[in-house]
């Protein structure tokens, strides 16, 4: 159900997550709710305790959707998968408990206790003191448990060696490049028995990304080309594309995957980059867990690079 929905959005455009458009609405009424109140109580406004109430009672409303594609957003984008900063997915899913019961609470109290009670107002506060937290900790996981940014790392490229093959070497991932006419021999190494994955975009962001993805099962490689839309990938031929790939071929020795294959400098598919050689290109470098052997697992946290090359 949660890639229908994406993909019918896909269709118009939209790849974005939808948790981090519905929260807000949660966020900004559980917020608002005791400075209505407040300025209710220090300036003798009582309507203003009703408009506290109904703001309340919005982001209650508005917690349900957010939650329903919190969890969709999580099986789309990440795969439903637990590598997710653990601290952060344990305090967002006690936060939202908590938040519950505190608008619902206030809510089953409005019959029983006056709109002006300190009480209400105790309330309407700590809901916002939960939702800030929650706001907090809900940042760490859109930033993958990396706080601040910079401008995309510039790798250096090794000159040719004697076969002729560019090579960058780079959080334990080597990846090297031989151009040869209109196509490009390429290969990809990691220490993992599980996938291994290279993207090429104008930046190195996952999103637009052709991507390179496979691993090794029982001597044979299983290799194919994908189309990334958001945090997602799918293969080539889903989206008006085809697989282009050549000679390929793969291994794992002392715990360490190679994937080689060739493929043209430029696939003819209607999303990916032309790859130029002297042009500066983004490159996003991605692995599995040991177990992998798929193309759909998440890479976690920590299980991707990007950075900027001269092709």
């Amino acid at each position: 159900m949660a890639n229908a929905l994406y993909y019918f959005l896909g269709m118009f455009g939209f790849d974005h997550p939808l948790h981090e458009i519905i929260v807000p609405m949660v966020i900004g009424p559980v917020i608002a709710a005791p400075i209505f109140a407040l300025i209710a109580l220090w300036f003798k406004k009582p309507t203003f305790y009703k408009t506290a109430r109904q703001l309340n009672v919005f982001g209650f409303v508005m917690w349900f959707p957010a939650v329903l594609v919190g969890i969709l957003d999580w099986i789309h984008f990440y795969g439903a998968s637990s590598n997710l900063p653990h601290d952060a997915i344990v305090v967002k899913l006690i936060g939202a408990g908590i938040l519950f019961l505190i608008l619902l609470g206030n809510i089953l109290l409005y019959k029983k206790i006056q709109p002006e009670s300190k009480f209400h107002l105790t309330l309407y506060l700590a809901g916002a003191i939960v939702v800030s937290v929650i706001g907090y900790f809900g940042g760490d996981i859109a930033l993958m448990g990396k706080s601040g940014s910079s401008a995309p790392a510039v790798a250096t490229v090794a000159p040719p060696a004697n076969d002729g093959f560019k090579t960058i070497t780079t959080d334990k991932f080597t990846f090297a490049w031989k151009v040869n006419g209109p196509l490009v021999d390429m290969r990809l190494s990691y220490p993992t028995t599980g996938w291994v994955a290279v993207g090429f975009n104008k930046q190195p962001v996952m999103d637009g990304a052709d991507i390179v993805i496979g691993y090794v099962d029982k001597g044979k490689a299983m290799v194919e080309e994908d189309h990334a839309v958001g945090h997602s990938h799918s293969p080539e031929q889903q989206n008006g594309g085809k697989q282009t790939l050549t000679n390929v071929t793969g291994k794992v020795e002392n715990g360490t995957t190679t994937l080689t294959w060739t493929m043209p400098l430029n696939t003819g598919n209607p999303h990916d980059i032309v790859l130029t050689p002297g042009d500066k290109i983004g490159l996003i470098l991605a692995h599995g867990d040991p177990d992998a052997q798929d193309f759909t697992s998440y890479h976690g946290p920590d299980g991707r690079t990007g950075l900027m090359i001269t092709f």
